[in-house]
């Protein structure tokens, strides 16, 4: 299905889904006579129509609500049901990976500095981002490397030195390259949940496919309890994700950063030389638990025979997806 027809259709269903959640909602208050649907309610004469002759089939419309109320019921539920295989569909292979504890997964002891003031204590650090592949390669010693591409952010939460209470500090990240050897220390990190889907959730990194609607139904329902378990636990964090990712507007090559724990930029942020130029001139210094920014991004994307346009390309490619499909996938996930 091309997208414009995905669109369309997602468009009609969510005009059903409305129609029929007016109609519960009277039915509910035992009122299913026409002139109140359209009067009180709202509903055009079509929509009502639509609802007795296609939904009932052609039913009395003076039907006993007790009658109706369940085909409403059963029917929103078959529109959700396609509503989200449709949106799955648009992001699949789509994930949200997210690092636990950054500073422990890649031995990092530095606290840094913020707004010019010595950080006392590091409570928490994770890096989380959307992405779709990842990319293997070698460095200049012929070491292995991961590079995965997407917006995101990195989150700290710490305390200053004579400050009470924690601090919150985010940065928006576009991706996240570090060792092999560190990626197979988060891959085997203790399960924290036990069974087919251990890997989905460990103790340094955290896996969310998008699209696990998709999955055998038995599958979907025990990931969806896990998802939200790992939602709960974190659900500032990703909130501030989701407003970070959703900000990401005039996006351009210049502006994409890396998180690295490579050796030679260890716990930094990579940017190109453009976007290290701006960054000194704007002052910002300052991350907290990271060691700062520094040029780079053009000589490691050469290494990886990346594409700085193209990887520019692929990040908004994964916003939009997200933002048109995801979106209401993670709402779903997210505690209410």
């Amino acid at each position: 299905m091309k997208e414009e027809e995905v669109k369309e259709r997602l468009l009609v269903l969510s005009k059903k889904r409305h129609v029929l959640e007016v109609l519960r909602d009277a039915f509910s208050q035992n009122i299913s006579n026409r002139e109140i649907l359209m009067e009180d309610y709202g509903l055009l004469a079509e929509e009502i129509d639509w609802f007795f002759n296609e939904v009932l089939k052609g039913e009395e419309e003076e039907a006993l609500v007790s009658r109706l109320l369940p085909t409403v019921d059963r029917v929103l539920m078959e529109i959700e049901d396609e509503i989200l295989e449709i949106m799955s569909s648009q992001i699949k292979g789509m994930k949200m990976i997210m690092f636990n504890d950054w500073r422990e997964l890649i031995g990092s002891k530095w606290m840094g500095t913020f707004n010019g003031r010595e950080i006392e204590k590091i409570e928490d650090s994770k890096v989380i981002i959307f992405v779709s592949n990842e990319k293997v390669w070698s460095g200049v010693r012929g070491e292995k490397n991961t590079l995965l591409i997407g917006p995101g952010i990195y989150y700290c939460r710490f305390y200053l030195r004579n400050i009470r209470g924690s601090i919150t500090h985010t940065t928006p990240i576009h991706g996240v390259i570090l060792p092999n050897e560190i990626m197979t220390k988060a891959r085997r990190s203790p399960p924290l949940t036990y069974g087919k889907f251990a890997s989905h959730y460990r103790k340094y990194i955290t896996s969310i496919a998008l699209d696990y609607n998709l999955y055998d139904p038995e599958d979907a329902a025990r990931l969806k309890r896990i998802y939200t378990r790992i939602m709960y636990e974190n659900l500032s964090l990703f909130e501030m994700l989701l407003k970070s990712v959703r900000g990401m507007i005039s996006l351009e090559a210049s502006d994409i950063g890396l998180v690295s724990a490579l050796p030679e930029y260890f716990n930094k942020i990579i940017l190109t030389e453009e976007g290290y130029k701006r960054v000194l001139e704007e002052k910002k210094s300052d991350i907290p638990g990271l060691m700062g920014y520094e040029p780079g991004l053009e000589k490691i994307f050469e290494l990886a025979s990346l594409s700085l346009d193209e990887t520019l390309i692929t990040i908004k490619e994964l916003k939009r997806r997200f933002i048109n499909y995801g979106w209401e996938i993670i709402q779903r996930i997210l505690p209410r």
